[in-house]
C-alpha cells in the first residue's frame, strides 16, 4: 500500500540520533544512540465490526471485533564509519561495544545504541597535531507490513555524526638514574628533565601525565598498531618505577647545565648528582633526542665528551609499522659517542633534551 510506504517514510524522517561526540577524547568511546520515530504506545488502528440485535422490550447488544490495521513494523539500523571526507575507514581503526559485524549481514540489524572507540593520532605535547576526523553514518530502514522506506534510497538521507579525535599528546621525558639497572642499589637518586616549553612544570604532573597516558595507550593499543607487542607500556612503567623507588628525584625544566646544583654541595664542593648517572630512560615521540656531556654548560669543546640518546619507534622495534612514539633505554652506560675508549659511567655533568 502506498499509505504504508508513506508511513514508513515518516517514521524514518522522525528518527533521531543522540551522541556525546562533541566531548570526544583519545581513548574514550563515543556513544551513538538511535531514537526511532515512533513509540510503543502508539495504538493500533482498528475496525469495529459486529451485529446488533434488538430484543423485546430491551436494549441493543453490540458484539465488537478489533482488527489491527498494521500487523508488522520492522526497524533496521546499520552503522558505517568513514573519514572526514566520507571515505570508508578500515575496521582495524575502530572497535565497537557491543562488537558488531561490518558490513551488516543480510537480514540483520545493528543495535540502537553502540560505543565506538576510534583510532587517535599521535603527536608531541608541545606541537599542534591535527585531530583525526571521522563520520559515523547511521542508515535506517523501516518496513510497515512489507512496505519499506530507507535512508539508502533518495531522497531520504542517512544520519551522520561527525567526530573529531584529538591526538595523544606525548611528552619528552629524560630520566637519568644513579645506578645501573642490574645494580643491587638501583635506582638510587634520579634526575628528571623535560623541555623548556613542556606543560609539565612539576614532577607530580609528570607522574600523573605518564599514568594517564599509559591508560590511554592500553585502551587503544590495537587501534594504533601495537597488537602483539608484549608490553607497550614497558618504557612508561620503567620511568614510574624509578620515581617510586628512587631515594630522591630531582627535577629540571629545559635541561640541567650543572649537575652540582642537584643535591647540595659537599665539603669538597661537589653536588649530590654530579658524576653519578649510570643508566637512563628517554620517552617521547619517535626521533626525540637528548644529549649528555662530561662537562658543565652543555660544552662540546675538544676537551670534553658527549653522547646522544635517540627514541626509537616502538612499532618498528617490534617488527610492526611505525606508531609514532617509543622509549630509549640504557641500563648500563658504556663509552661516550665521541670517545669509544672512555666510559661515561659516573661522568655526566650536564644534560638536556635537544
Amino acid at each position: 500500500m502506498a499509505d504504508f510506504t508513506e508511513l514508513a517514510r515518516q517514521i524514518v524522517n522522525a528518527t533521531r540520533v543522540a551522541s556525546d561526540a562533541r566531548q570526544a577524547t583519545a581513548g574514550k568511546p563515543v556513544t551513538v544512540s538511535v531514537i526511532p520515530g515512533f513509540t510503543n504506545t502508539i495504538p493500533s488502528v482498528v475496525n469495529l465490526t459486529g451485529t446488533s440485535t434488538l430484543p423485546v422490550g430491551g436494549l441493543s447488544t453490540i458484539t465488537e471485533t478489533l482488527v489491527p490495521l498494521i500487523t508488522r513494523l520492522d526497524v533496521t539500523v546499520e552503522y558505517t564509519v568513514t573519514d572526514g571526507d566520507g571515505n570508508p575507514v578500515n575496521s582495524n581503526q575502530f572497535s565497537t561495544n557491543p562488537p558488531l559485524a561490518f558490513p551488516l549481514p543480510s537480514g540483520q540489524s545493528h543495535p540502537l545504541q553502540v560505543e565506538f572507540l576510534l583510532k587517535p593520532p599521535i603527536g608531541e605535547d608541545i606541537k599542534r597535531t591535527p585531530a583525526l576526523k571521522y563520520i559515523i553514518q547511521v542508515d535506517v530502514t523501516v518496513s510497515v507490513d512489507g512496505n519499506e522506506a530507507s535512508t539508502k534510497t533518495p531522497p531520504l538521507q542517512p544520519l551522520k555524526v561527525p567526530v573529531s579525535i584529538p591526538a595523544i599528546a606525548i611528552p619528552a621525558v629524560l630520566v637519568l638514574v644513579q645506578h645501573s639497572v642490574g645494580d643491587s642499589d638501583y635506582p638510587g637518586d634520579a634526575l628528571c628533565i623535560v623541555r623548556s616549553a613542556s606543560p609539565l612544570r612539576t614532577l607530580d604532573l609528570v607522574v600523573k601525565t605518564l599514568t594517564d597516558l599509559a591508560e590511554t595507550i592500553s585502551t587503544v593499543r590495537d587501534l594504533i598498531g601495537l597488537t602483539g607487542v608484549a608490553n607497550p607500556l614497558e618504557g612508561i612503567d620503567g620511568i614510574l618505577d624509578v620515581f617510586q623507588r628512587a631515594s630522591i628525584v630531582y627535577f629540571s625544566v629545559g635541561g640541567a647545565p650543572d649537575f652540582n646544583e642537584f643535591g647540595g654541595w659537599d665539603v669538597l664542593g661537589f653536588g649530590g648528582f654530579d658524576d653519578e648517572a649510570s643508566s637512563a630512560f628517554l620517552f617521547g615521540v619517535t626521533g626525540t633526542q637528548a644529549r649528555v656531556w662530561s662537562s658543565e654548560d652543555f660544552s662540546d669543546s675538544d676537551f670534553h665528551e658527549h653522547s646522544t640518546f635517540t627514541v626509537p619507534d616502538i612499532g618498528l622495534a617490534n617488527g610492526l609499522p611505525a606508531v609514532g612514539f617509543g622509549v630509549f633505554r640504557d641500563d648500563d652506560f658504556g663509552d661516550w659517542d665521541t670517545d669509544a675508549g672512555d666510559s661515561m659511567q659516573d661522568e655526566i655533568e650536564s644534560a638536556r633534551i635537544l
